[in-house]
């Protein structure tokens, strides 16, 4: 059985046993140790198939029953997807191409996202950054520090504020 098999075999597993998928984390990566000068490509493929093309194939499993509940989908990425050191290329190159994965589906049509994110005609509401802030100093954000968290339902991913159409007047 392949890696993508396995991977289809979860999800299907999953929805059987509990007839539904309401959320899909995923937190996995592989940690490939070498300079350049002495990374096989079997080694760089392997990283990149554990930490980047599983994501790929399970959210586009999931997204079908995902759908069906209205739920969600959690990528844990690492910091090192913004770092830089030697011999650690393939994990920090597969890091920062998931956290670029995750933009660039936020955006994609015909799937979950585009109902969630990024909204089209409005701006947050009072208790959108509110909730974000109840957040990060509650208990449960204990371990986060020195972060930018932007809350603005998507609109800095449609790049060029010139480029955005005209929001609706709501007078």
């Amino acid at each position: 059985m392949t890696q993508c098999e396995v991977r289809r075999k979860v999800q299907e597993d999953t929805q059987r046993a509990f007839g539904r998928l309401d959320v899909l984390v995923m937190n996995h990566g592989l940690v490939t140790t070498a300079p350049l000068a002495e990374l096989s490509q079997a080694e760089f493929d392997f990283t990149f198939n554990i930490n980047l093309k599983s994501f790929v194939v399970l959210i586009k499993a999931a997204v079908p029953y995902l759908e069906k509940t209205k739920s969600s989908i959690v990528c844990v990425s690492s910091i090192y997807s913004t770092l830089c050191r030697v011999g650690l290329l393939p994990y920090f190159l597969s890091k920062a191409a998931m956290d670029h994965m995750v933009r660039c589906l936020a955006l994609e049509p015909k799937q979950m996202f585009e109902a969630v994110t990024p909204l089209s005609d409005r701006h947050s509401t009072v208790h959108e950054p509110i909730d974000a802030i109840a957040f990060l100093v509650s208990e449960e954000a204990r371990y986060i520090t020195d972060q930018c968290l932007i809350v603005d339902g998507g609109l800095s991913l449609k790049g060029n504020p010139r480029n955005w159409p005209p929001l609706k007047s709501s007078l």
